[in-house]
């Protein structure tokens, strides 16, 4: 291999699916030079396929919300008829690139598909994405349109909280624009989806690809697109309420958890994960049901860690762990996560999860 060619595989092992453009501006040569070392890689078996994917290599797909986040935390108790005082933050979010950028922190590679718009929160996101190196390449860009945004108010720091969210630049991926993505995504060892996208698109998704889907289904109103698609499900994180609509029964007791279970099983899923809040997760398969406890001591900031516990659950199944030690990674990155003010927790790692897990577990 000589020096440029390693120097060219430096480039696609920090982005898979960087173009040839983005290479010719980093090594200083031209687009055509660029394309015939990626030939000669490929001859050489350290490259395959159109998105130049190292030979090897595993990399997850996620397709769907990229959101600014704007997160209020009042000092007392919310008042409904007043002026709350306390901390409103801004931070980059939505739920497939939090799960994107926690899974990069965990040293997973990973394309995110979402929809970015031209205006300022667009470019604050996409930039975002550069700066942890989630690739977007694959990504939708609608000029003149509004980016998407959810508005969080906590209770205090405690784990409810009320959210409204502006989605609507999501109904631009249609399973047209999937089916143009269909190479990068057949190649994902995991597609994970989030219920913001279009039911047409999410069915598409579920039907077109044969990578074990992970979902999360946003919220009680959302996770009703699912319904038609729960037999090609992987694996889902619903928490209770959810868990409820996509079941049609009540969850009061530990014995309606075990039968909720059997009900998504029964329809397909083969992994489920019923987050409990305090009461920690419940999680079920074929093989073994359970519940794991919360291992929270300190909330700061709750939005983000259900994305947290969901790449933790992904980054699981790469690793073939099986399903009790999906749920309590999950629980591990969550708690990571609930501990930062940011969506996602800037010292999320590998080592910090199993830190976290050998002192919990």
């Amino acid at each position: 291999m000589t020096k440029r060619e390693q120097e060219i595989l430096g480039y696609i092992k920090d982005n898979p699916f960087v173009s040839q453009a983005e290479i010719a501006e980093k090594a200083n040569i031209t687009r055509s030079s660029v394309a015939v070392h990626i030939t000669n890689l490929m001859k050489k078996g350290l490259l395959q396929g159109r998105a130049y994917v190292l030979s090897n290599n595993s990399y997850v797909v996620a397709i769907g919300a990229a959101n600014i986040e704007i997160l209020g935390i009042p000092e007392k108790k919310l008042s409904r008829n007043g002026n709350n005082d306390g901390l409103v933050r801004q931070t980059v979010g939505g739920i497939c690139r939090n799960i994107s950028e926690n899974l990069k922190r965990l040293d997973i590679d990973v394309e995110l598909i979402s929809a970015f718009s031209d205006d300022h929160y667009g470019n604050l996101l996409m930039d975002s994405c550069k700066n942890f190196n989630i690739s977007i390449s694959s990504s939708l860009f609608v000029p003149n349109n509004k980016s998407g945004i959810s508005v969080c108010v906590a209770e205090e720091t405690e784990e409810s909280h009320y959210m409204v969210t502006d989605t609507s630049i999501y109904e631009r991926i249609t399973p047209d624009y999937i089916m143009s993505r269909a190479d990068v995504i057949r190649g994902a060892k995991a597609i994970v989806v989030d219920a913001n996208l279009r039911q047409d698109t999410i069915e598409y998704i579920a039907s077109a690809f044969s990578a074990p889907i992970f979902v999360d289904p946003v919220s009680v109103e959302k996770c009703k697109k699912l319904e038609n698609v729960l037999g090609k499900i992987y694996a889902i994180k619903p928490n209770k309420a959810e868990a409820e609509v996509l079941t049609g029964m009540e969850i009061k007791k530990y014995k309606d958890l075990r039968l909720a279970a059997s009900t998504l099983l029964d329809k397909g899923v083969k992994q489920l994960f019923i987050s409990l809040g305090s009461g920690g997760v419940f999680y079920a398969s074929e093989q073994s049901c359970g519940r794991v406890p919360s291992i929270v001591d300190t909330v700061i900031n709750a939005s983000g860690a259900g994305d947290a516990f969901l790449a933790g659950v992904v980054y699981a199944h790469l690793n073939r762990f099986n399903i009790k030690h999906a749920a309590q990674i999950g629980s591990a990155a969550s708690k990571i996560s609930l501990s930062s003010p940011e969506t996602v927790n800037k010292d999320m790692s590998g080592d910090l999860v199993n830190s976290v897990l050998i002192k919990a577990f």
